[in-house]
């Protein structure tokens, strides 16, 4: 949530800060508390948040807000005031910056309040809606700011182009909205406020409202992929750590993560099967550091049979079993899965006598003697990775020569 525009501070100017190397920031994670059905006593996970992409330094980009990615940039909203001729403007500056870089690409400025046209208003969130091409910002101000013309603002949701960052429209729904969030594969939008959401399909007909949720600290942004949603809030003062939250889609809680970090969390979203989580680190440039322990996705592949699978979501620090094996080629049968990452493209081998020794390895570069691992059905995959992509290709055998996959 950040600071109140009216606190943003002294005057500051456009002009960029230069930006010092990429750096890497350690996070302990520890288990908020046990899910439903979850034993109390667990391993304690441990994530590395490495910097990928930044802002210019705080006199620039003072107070950072909400943030999504269309796969190629990171677009961001902060928040700042201006001063022109002794005239002080606030801000809601909507930035584009390429992924993996340090320096922002394009911005545009918008007015914070006192306009009718436009306004992004406190941009605490974003989404990306790949089907229609355009970022959703939520328009939400303080509701007690009588400078805001429009009484509808708070329920509003701008269409921007991220070509070109302008507002090409309005949605207004039922409800608050500060956070948003969009999962293209059922083309379904999560909305809301402070822990009280509800899900909309494409066209924003209301599907279902949730219960107010069970999470700690200030309500910050959320993302969501096809089996969960992520609800990141940030401490106060009864509660020192940063936190996401994890729910099914009907809002059953499942998993919570707190993770112990100097700065606010204020949003986060996810490419390529990684998550990324923005920081508003005051005084310095705001960064999007990746998060490696937090979760990852298992897909699976036929490898010459047929059929299809859903993929898999695995939370870190929870067991996760591999799917049942849906896929079928006629005259063989299905001998287990071979493993490859897509977090350092290596996969996993296994030494020829002694099972229990494996590794992962880039082809080629595996000890001698040891051949590709065979998963079995069903096996436990949570230690595969700590994030992006596990593909599991399935391995067959002519029926009349089954062979048996490793336990």
């Amino acid at each position: 949530m950040s600071v109140p525009p009216r606190a943003l501070g002294r005057a500051t100017a456009l002009g960029r800060t230069a930006l010092g190397r990429a750096t890497a920031l350690a996070l302990a994670m520890t288990l908020a508390g046990p899910a439903v059905g979850q034993a109390a006593a667990e391993p304690m996970p441990v994530v590395t948040a490495t910097q990928t992409t930044a802002l210019a330094a705080d006199s620039a980009y003072p107070s950072l807000q909400g943030g999504a990615t269309d796969g190629r940039n990171w677009y961001t909203v902060s928040l700042r005031r201006t001063v022109t001729n002794g005239v002080a403007r606030d801000e809601a500056v909507l930035i584009k910056t390429r992924l993996g870089t340090l320096q922002p690409a394009a911005e545009r400025a918008f007015g914070l309040r006192g306009e009718r046209t436009g306004l992004l208003g406190h941009g605490n969130d974003i989404a990306y809606n790949p089907r229609t091409g355009r970022l959703l910002v939520p328009a939400w101000t303080w509701e007690h700011d009588r400078s805001v013309p429009d009484p509808d603002q708070s329920r509003s949701i701008r269409l921007v182009d991220p070509r070109n960052l302008t507002v090409t429209g309005t949605v207004r729904l039922d409800r608050t909205v500060t956070s948003i969030c969009y999962e293209p594969t059922t083309d379904r939008y999560v909305a809301g406020t402070f822990g009280e959401y509800a899900v909309y399909d494409g066209a924003f007909a209301r599907q279902r409202v949730g219960p107010r949720l069970a999470t700690s600290g200030l309500g910050q942004g959320i993302d969501c992929d096809a089996s969960h949603i992520y609800v990141v809030s940030s401490p106060t003062a009864g509660r020192p750590d940063n936190q996401i939250s994890v729910f099914t889609w009907d809002f059953t809680p499942v998993r919570s993560y707190a993770y112990r970090i100097r700065s606010e969390s204020e949003h986060l979203l996810h490419a390529d099967d990684t998550f990324y989580l923005g920081v508003d680190r005051r005084g310095a440039e705001d960064t999007l550091v990746r998060l490696d322990g937090f979760q990852f996705t298992v897909r699976y592949e036929p490898g010459g049979g047929g059929g299809t699978m859903a993929p898999t979501t695995v939370l870190c620090g929870a067991p996760m079993p591999a799917r049942p094996a849906a896929f079928s080629r006629p005259g063989y049968a299905f001998a287990g899965w071979i493993a490859e990452r897509s977090m350092d493209g290596r996969k996993q081998y296994q030494h020829p006598r002694i099972a229990e020794r494996t590794g992962w390895y880039f082809p080629g570069t595996e000890p001698t003697g040891w051949d590709r691992r065979i998963l079995a059905d069903r096996a436990d995959v949570s230690a595969a990775a700590s994030r992006g992509t596990v593909t599991l290709t399935a391995v067959w055998t002519r029926t009349k020569n089954p062979i048996r996959p490793a336990a």
